[in-house]
């Protein structure tokens, strides 16, 4: 967004016409896309607006910039046309003022951005996060989001300095930077931890990028007195609607996730849980049947139940799955009849009773008659687990 958000500042300085400008506009929405509108319409009038209603408003807005030219007789400026349309035409700005796109640019980067890492501050990411998910809710879209930290970070501060540390700071940004979509939002949330907002992305594609982006810190490094400094990075995912529903939900998520990939030895990725609401789970020691489903196509795995809640599945394994791998599973309650159940798996572990390997699945699909089966033994062999 920042990329677009310069190039369309380059474009409006150079006080282009009401016929070269909007071309030039459009060769920018053709290298990049709908998202160029949004964006466009924010630094002219501060208004946060979708791609359509955007797109709408920006062609209303060269229609009554040629339309007052031919009725004045005279050039007028961009801005000039934007106050009217949006004060005389359609009436989203109530009192606007006039003030110099530099200085409002300044006062942007000091309010939205990370002065050292050149990412979006806390603050925005907080506003970002909110629109996002309001934007999926709307559209029925999943939406991930990837909360890295940077490992042993003190030990780079105490050892080499802290201005080691804010080239370390950079250095995670930039590879953050370029390894994300244009449409993906990059903050810093504070100290050495980042944001990664991805919009209509599911967990498996995020897990794909999160590895990439830790392999390619693992691989850079910093030299300081002779010296070539490494580090790694940690990561906790949370996907919407799966791990929470709100902001405050998902950030919880991704914040207990990152805890876990931090113990589990760091350099590593994990995934959030299941919904805590969702978590009453009873032991379920049964075997069960269980088929992955993978570019190679389906094919059954032996595996024994541990536990089961309306949330998910956990089970013990010969072989071992992939993260966010979908997985379909067959097994029969006490007394009931067969239930099949489609799931990802959000967590894979080693047992340490031996060569088998745990893992835990959340669900996907539930129809009623599995949610009802479910409840009824839940509630009947019940533990809080």
């Amino acid at each position: 967004m920042k990329k677009i958000r310069d190039q369309l500042l380059a474009i409006l300085d150079s006080g282009r016409d009401a016929e070269s400008l909007p071309d030039r506009v459009q060769q920018l929405v053709e290298r990049h896309g709908a998202q160029v509108y949004p964006v466009l319409l924010e630094v002219l009038t501060a208004l946060v607006l979708e791609e359509h209603d955007a797109s709408t408003h920006w062609r209303g807005i060269v229609d009554n910039w040629l339309e007052l030219q031919a009725k004045l007789g005279r050039d007028i400026s961009l801005q000039t046309s934007v106050c009217d349309y949006f004060s005389s035409i359609h009436g989203p700005l109530k009192a606007p003022r006039v003030i110099d796109t530099q200085s409002y640019e300044a006062t942007v980067q000091y309010a939205y951005f990370d002065k050292l890492t050149g990412l979006y501050n806390r603050r925005y990411i907080d506003e970002v996060l909110e629109r996002e998910l309001a934007l999926s809710k709307r559209h029925g879209s999943e939406l991930s989001l990837l909360y890295f930290d940077i490992d042993n970070f003190k030990e780079i501060n105490d050892t080499h300095g802290h201005q080691m540390g804010d080239l370390y700071l950079q250095l995670v940004a930039d590879i953050i930077c370029n390894a994300k979509r244009m449409e993906d939002i990059a903050g810093r949330f504070g100290g050495e931890e980042m944001m990664l907002i991805l919009p209509r992305t599911n967990g498996q594609e995020a897990l794909s990028l999160g590895r990439r982006i830790l392999k390619r810190v693992e691989n850079a490094a910093l030299k300081h007195l002779g010296r070539r400094i490494t580090t790694t990075i940690s990561a906790g995912l949370a996907t919407y609607p799966r791990f929470g529903e709100t902001a405050e939900e998902l950030l919880q998520s991704c914040d207990a996730a990152l805890y876990r990939a931090k113990g589990a030895g760091k350099n590593t990725i994990s995934f959030a849980t299941i919904d805590k609401r969702r978590s009453l789970r009873v032991g379920l020691s049964l075997p069960i049947k269980i088929r992955s489903f993978g570019f190679n196509g389906s094919r059954p795995i032996a595996a024994f139940g541990q536990d089961i809640s309306l949330g998910g599945f956990r089970f013990q394994t010969e072989e071992r799955l992939e993260m966010g791998s979908c997985i379909e599973v067959l097994f029969q309650l006490p007394e009931q009849d067969s239930l099949m159940l489609i799931g990802e798996v959000v967590r894979v572990e080693d047992s340490p009773r031996g060569s088998n390997v745990g893992a835990e699945l959340c669900f996907k699909r539930m129809d009623k008659l599995c949610q009802r089966a479910i409840s009824t033994y839940i509630t009947e062999h019940g533990r809080n687990g």
